[in-house]
């Protein structure tokens, strides 16, 4: 199956998430802030990128793990989680962010938002 980068701060969420897609037979690589030294990445790639958008931060200081991890991997699919998915809509397309997953999320719509996206339906493929 895949292999996916989840960037998530909460140790706790981290597990949850990575349990869930181990269970779906994917490997999962967890950092709990975009890596410093990204060209690691370059090295070993992954198929998707799941990020936690943080609350409470300007719009820009939000998407910087997005924009890090694109200059990079501007190949890999993202799929971003937020609490206010239509609050970000605009700035999802402006960085081309793959899908939206709005939390609070259980795992049916974490597994099916994975699937579709490795399946290349993105949130702009109509």
């Amino acid at each position: 199956m895949a292999r996916v980068l989840l960037v998530e701060d909460d140790h706790g969420i981290a597990i949850l998430i990575g349990a869930i897609l181990e269970d779906e037979g994917h490997r999962v690589v967890h950092v709990e802030n975009v890596p410093e030294n990204l060209d690691l990445l370059k090295s070993d790639p992954v198929d998707l990128i799941i990020c936690d958008l943080a609350n409470g931060l300007s719009v820009e200081d939000r998407w910087w793990p997005v924009l890090a991890l694109r200059e990079v991997l501007d190949d890999v699919p993202i799929l971003v989680c937020t609490a206010h998915p239509m609050a970000v809509l605009d700035a999802a397309q402006i960085h081309s962010v793959a899908g939206l997953l709005p939390k609070p999320f259980g795992y049916d719509e974490l597994v099916q938002r994975v699937q579709e996206i490795l399946s290349g339906q993105t949130l702009y493929s109509g």
